[in-house]
């Protein structure tokens, strides 16, 4: 009799650990559907899995990365007021590096139509903190990495031709 009992009890235990393991994988497995789709062009879809991520995992890198890939999304649409914002959640609470890439990306095209000088500090300042964290860290995501010398060429460019308009 008192076998029933310590069976349901490990059950549940390891039904408990089996629960854990599907939420800690479900904001992964979200943001991966997400960029299948923003790379297939379907936005729509790709914002619904990203919104799933930032609705179910607020305060966790996930969200942030959630964050920048819409900014992305509202960029290639030709929103960049949109994509900034999503840009600058990305970089609250725990950071999303490449969102200071796309962020400095950003403004340093407002930076070209407007010469805003604050636009161009704001600019600079996010290229070169990407800039500082691909220099210091050995363990890129594979965007990054695929993209290695053709980002660094960018950046190397872009940070020029900001302290040239200083």
């Amino acid at each position: 009799m008192l076998f029933r009992p310590l069976l349901l009890i490990i059950f549940l235990g390891l039904l408990g650990g089996f629960y854990d393991h599907a939420q800690a994988e479900l904001p992964r497995t979200l943001i991966q559907q997400g960029e299948r789709f923003l790379a297939m062009g379907k936005y729509p879809a790709a914002v619904a899995r990203y919104s799933k991520v930032i609705e179910c995992c607020p305060e966790t890198i996930e969200a942030s990365e959630a964050h920048n890939d819409i900014g992305v999304i509202h960029a290639r649409q030709g929103n960049m007021d949109l994509a900034v914002k999503e840009y600058e959640i990305a970089l609250q609470g725990i950071p999303y590096p490449l969102a200071h890439f796309n962020l400095g990306k950003a403004l340093a095209d407002k930076f070209k139509e407007n010469r805003d000088e604050e636009l161009r500090k704001k600019a600079l300042f996010h290229l070169q903190a990407f800039h500082s964290y691909m220099s210091k860290t050995d363990k890129l995501p594979p965007i990054i990495t695929c993209q290695r010398n053709e980002i660094e060429d960018f950046l190397a460019s872009s940070i020029e031709a900001l302290f040239g308009n200083n």
